[in-house]
């Protein structure tokens, strides 16, 4: 993780975590309903490898990215795991 990617991640923490000064409730409603996948505690919270698979392939697909999708199609539970979240990073590094 990179200071920048660092930096953010203390600024959501303390925008959203009520027990502290900086918690804002309206930002913290907004962003979780928008992101809930930031918010994942547990791997029980995690969507299920399907949906996972089924994300990463319709978002390879929109930004034309046709053979990544087709191997996302096949590819390892493992790999699709860690390809959702590294698509989740991005993600969150587009926002920033």
């Amino acid at each position: 993780m990179t200071i920048r990617e660092q930096e953010l991640a203390s600024a959501l923490e303390h925008c959203t975590n009520p027990s502290d000064p900086e918690y804002d409730a309206d930002f913290d409603k907004q962003i979780r309903q928008l992101r809930p996948d930031w918010f994942v505690e547990t791997e029980e919270e995690l969507p299920p490898i399907k949906e996972q698979r089924r994300q990463l392939v319709e978002v390879l697909e929109r930004k034309g990215f046709k053979d990544q999708a087709k191997k996302a199609k096949t590819d390892t539970d493992e790999n699709i795991h860690r390809m959702w979240y590294d698509l989740a990073k991005w993600a969150q590094a587009q926002m920033s």
